[in-house]
């Protein structure tokens, strides 16, 4: 079988972001943002935000974790994946064969 090639139309920015130390990027697909209540209403980046700001302080898990069951307590029906990715820069570097948390 043959695949075609996804957003063929997409136009996509290239830059580059300063990522210091203690920095995070959190990275989910749109079955986060589009999550439906019983109301119809989506999920959306607003709750997205403040369920980020309340785990600002924790482990990258824990911010995966606790983003994923304010989706599914929110949604009615999930239809859509869900998928989060947390990445952390670690204000101090991690020794080496240390477990990262």
């Amino acid at each position: 079988a043959t695949s075609s090639p996804v957003l063929t139309d997409a136009v996509w920015a290239v830059g580059r972001r300063d990522f210091p130390p203690g920095s995070s990027l959190v990275v989910f697909s749109d079955g986060v943002l589009e999550a439906r209540d019983t109301h119809d209403d989506e999920f959306g980046l607003d709750r997205v935000l403040a369920t980020l700001a309340g785990v600002r302080d924790r482990p990258a898990g824990a911010v995966v974790d606790r983003l994923r069951a304010q989706v599914r307590d929110h949604a009615s029906c999930q239809r859509d994946d869900v998928t989060v990715l947390v990445v952390r820069r670690h204000a101090v570097p991690v020794a080496s064969g240390a477990p990262v948390r």
